[in-house]
């Protein structure tokens, strides 16, 4: 895996620290990492120490135009699986150039429980405490976005107490307490040396970090020239020191966790810290330390003057801090947690279904249904570009890609085979980017299966392949024919193979505002007034066997207009004529077959009354999007269950059907004209309440 990690910092803290450990495990763990961020900062020395690449980012504030363009420039080029921000200035970066590739995923690290704000374009957001997680929550993150990935830190090295206490000069009957962090007020040093001076003149405090900051100033004069508080200054060999101390205090007024403490956990010290942030996730209260409450320096003392008194319990609560950390503070812990953070949040999954409106909106269930499995998956459809607008709003899917059919005969019919190819190969090599790693083949056709092949997905599985497809895909599956009469049944096994409960398989059309605007206009331009009823008419297939005998349509629409509904014909631009010569022989019906594009046609169904249609798409939109549905099935019935309570279905099982494309009757197709209109009215009032006169 190729990983980008972004960070703004020009200082050394508990955030870059983790970075570089993480870089560094992933590094040895096989995986090319590479550090964006400022060139001369503690970070940037550190990875070229490390071996680990690096990239010169100014990132001057939230919104330096360069650094953006750099970033995405480098994301396009270095081709990254993840690019990880840590800090809100790094997510933010990290997030807006994850867009510049498809393939690229953002990740947030979120070090403290005050960042909430610009990690919203990434992916996933790893919190490093529950308490960061919670504010995060708390600020409106959903819960499946975020996880809690606890920093590890390297074991403590075997070490000699009494050689590090004598490099230190910490007599042997010096009790010794060690403090480390930068100095700054919420880092609380000063409670720390208050502290002391209610404790026993054998207490010792020694302050590990760079004093030279206003507040460490403010700090050496509130020590005075007291000889039992010790500045050890920086030390970049914590981790040796630490073994040769008796005890560890936090005092932070804020903690998103405190990598220090998790340092003083595996090098056996009881710790006494202040119940801040993170912190009692680190230090278990009464077992690996205690906790007392923030500012409170007389708590502080007394937890002190406790584990001094008990030198035996402080022992045991040592050796239970250690076994904490091994059991959840270790690098390859983190490691492990983080890499599964990026592949539940980088996998990229693709639904082929690329032609028949109608089967398009009964597979759309698999788009809940996917989600319910996988809520952090990218989730891409590929289709035709007729039945695009029933997908492109749709919050609940990242992408939507069109299969440029047309054009593609075009050229094909011209014999401009080279443009042809160059084509095709683009279009693979586009797909092949997206590095999917699940492909569904929902149409189970050569074409769908050709397409699921372009992907090059490590798992294509292919749903009732046919064709020479079940060549292309990784993996075939079938229901068994009859069992399942519901909408979308074959769609509802996919969804089953993939762990999906039945109940999450829920069609699912989103409808855009503009479509809805539209439709509204082009109606009231119609004459139809706002507010007022109307009947959705869908009579328009792609073949006759399928077809309502027309005088049923004109008849069905005057006992419609009789009953206070007005008629709307709806279908696509071949079916304009039909339309108009069906309204004008209603006075009062509009035809709207040609004029509104897909989705606003959707969008005409979303608010009718009710809808009256044969096997078309716009009829099974009508059950998708709940409203009131009388289906006319003859030659075909795709389902005998709609899964609405809102829909019926009139269907005579005659010895001939459903034929499907093949008619057996020389066109008299009884099927669809064995239902009536009276057939159709009386199933209106148990659907709206209008009576049939």
């Amino acid at each position: 895996m190729r990983i980008l990690h972004v960070l703004h910092s020009p200082g050394y803290g508990g955030a870059e620290n983790h970075a570089l450990v993480l870089m560094r495990a992933q590094q040895a763990a096989g995986h090319k990492v590479m550090f964006a961020g400022l060139a001369d900062c503690w970070l940037a020395r550190q990875c070229a120490q490390h071996g680990i690449a690096t990239q010169s980012l100014r990132m001057a504030g939230l919104f330096d135009l360069v650094s953006h363009l750099r970033l995405r420039r480098l994301v396009r080029e270095w081709a990254p699986d993840i690019v990880h921000g840590h800090l809100v200035r790094g997510s933010s970066y990290a997030g807006w150039a994850a867009q510049a590739r498809a393939g690229t995923t953002a990740i947030s690290t979120a070090h403290a429980t005050t960042a909430h704000k610009h990690m919203g374009r990434c992916r996933h957001i790893i919190a490093v405490s529950g308490a960061v997680q919670a504010s995060l929550l708390a600020h409106g993150h959903p819960a499946s976005q975020v996880s809690v990935v606890y920093n590890g830190m390297p074991d403590a090295p075997p070490s000699d107490r009494q050689a590090i206490r004598q490099k230190l000069g910490i007599a042997d009957d010096v009790f010794a307490i060690v403090n480390v962090g930068r100095f700054v007020r919420d880092k609380g040093q000063d409670l720390a040396v208050q502290a002391l001076q209610g404790l026993p003149a054998q207490a010792h405090l020694y302050l590990i970090g760079d004093p030279d900051t206003d507040f460490g100033r403010q700090v050496r004069l509130l020590a005075g020239d007291s000889p039992r508080v010790h500045f050890l200054g920086y030390r970049a060999d914590v981790p040796q020191l630490l073994a040769g101390f008796d005890c560890y205090a936090s005092t932070s007024r804020r903690e998103a966790l405190g990598l220090s403490l998790v340092e003083g956990a595996a090098a056996a010290l009881p710790t006494v810290a202040t119940a801040v942030g993170g912190v009692p996730e680190v230090v278990l209260d009464g077992q690996t330390g205690w906790l007392v409450p923030s500012e409170d320096t007389q708590a502080l003392g007394q937890a002190l003057q406790r584990v001094m008194d008990h030198p035996e319990q402080a022992h045991a609560m040592g050796q239970a801090a250690r076994q904490h950390y091994l059991n959840t503070f270790t690098v390859d812990g983190m490691l492990a947690r983080t890499l599964r953070v990026y592949q539940q949040a980088r996998l990229r999954i693709l639904i082929i279904r690329l032609s028949a409106l109608g089967d398009v909106v009964m597979a759309s269930g698999l788009i809940p249904a996917i989600r319910s499995q996988h809520p952090d998956a990218h989730l891409a459809w590929l289709t035709e570009a007729p039945a695009a607008p029933l997908l492109k709003h749709n919050p609940r899917l990242d992408e939507v890609i069109i299969w440029p059919k047309e054009p593609w005969k075009k050229l094909f019919k011209q014999k401009q085979w080279s443009a042809l190819w160059q084509q095709i190969r683009q279009f693979k090599q586009g797909l092949k980017d997206r590095r999917f790693d699940l492909v569904l083949d929902a149409q189970g056709l050569l074409k769908s299966g050709v397409c699921a092949w372009m992907t090059d997905a490590p798992q294509r599985i292919g749903l009732q392949s046919r064709e020479g497809s079940q060549w292309l895909v990784t993996q075939r599956i079938a229901p068994q024919p009859g069992q399942d009469t519901r909408m979308g049944s074959e769609y509802r096994f996919l969804a089953r193979h993939l762990g999906a409960a039945d109940s999450q398989f829920v069609p699912d059309l989103a409808i855009g505002e503009l479509a809805r605007q539209r439709a509204a206009q082009a109606l009231q331009g119609a004459g139809l007034m706002p507010g007022a009823p109307y009947a959705a008419l869908a009579p328009f297939t792609t073949r006759p066997q399928k077809h309502w005998v027309e005088a049923h349509w004109v008849q069905l629409a005057q006992a419609l207009i009789a009953q206070g509904l007005t008629p709307v014909y709806l279908g696509g631009p071949d079916d304009a004529e039909a339309a108009q010569r069906m309204a004008a022989r209603t006075p009062g019906a509009i035809a709207m077959a040609g004029p509104l594009k897909l989705d606003e046609s959707a969008a005409v169904v979303a608010q009718c009354r009710i809808l009256i249609g044969v096997d078309t798409g716009l009829t099974h939109m009508g059950s998708a999007l709940r409203r009131p549905t009388i289906a006319l099935f003859g030659s075909t019935r795709p389902y005998a269950d709609s899964g609405s309570p809102d829909t019926r279905i009139l269907y005579d099982a005659l010895p001939c059907s459903p034929c499907r494309r093949h008619p057996t009757c020389g066109g008299r197709f009884e099927c669809m004209s064995g239902l009536t209109v009276d057939r159709v009215l009386q199933q209106i009032p148990a659907l709206i309440g209008v009576q049939h006169a």
